[in-house]
């Protein structure tokens, strides 16, 4: 495993040999202030993934983001369904962060499956 990006509020990481992309989420976002380089950085991951790829975005230590954060992660959606995700699962347990994230994933249209757990969530992305 590789880390490209790690700061108080996220971890990105890639598993080459798996073609597989890692996105943590820790906090609370008060707004783009306290991420001022997310967007680039999850680009940066993105460069580095061969179309087909599968991600795991773990939204578990992730507290209810505001509007501007929801609007940011549907600009990274974008991102990540031009670069050719294959299979994108999220792990959630908190019902306020699934309501915004589903929001965002609504606005850019990409496709994922809920877990509650990482566990499941990789058996299904190795599927």
């Amino acid at each position: 495993m590789e880390q490209v990006a790690k700061t108080d509020y996220y971890e990105l990481n890639r598993d080459e040999a798996k073609n597989r992309a890692f996105f943590t989420f820790i906090g609370f976002w008060k707004d783009e202030s306290v991420v001022p380089n997310f967007y680039n950085d999850c680009i940066k991951l993105l460069n580095s993934m061969k179309p087909g790829f599968t991600l795991l975005a773990n939204l578990k230590n992730l507290k209810t983001p505001p509007q501007d954060i929801v609007d940011l992660f549907t600009k990274v959606q974008l991102a990540i369904i031009e670069k050719g995700v294959s299979k994108s699962a999220e792990v959630v347990d908190s019902m306020l962060v699934k309501v915004n994230v589903d929001e965002s994933s609504d606005a850019s249209g990409i496709q994922k499956r809920q877990f509650d757990n990482i566990s499941d969530a990789l058996t299904w992305l190795d599927t």
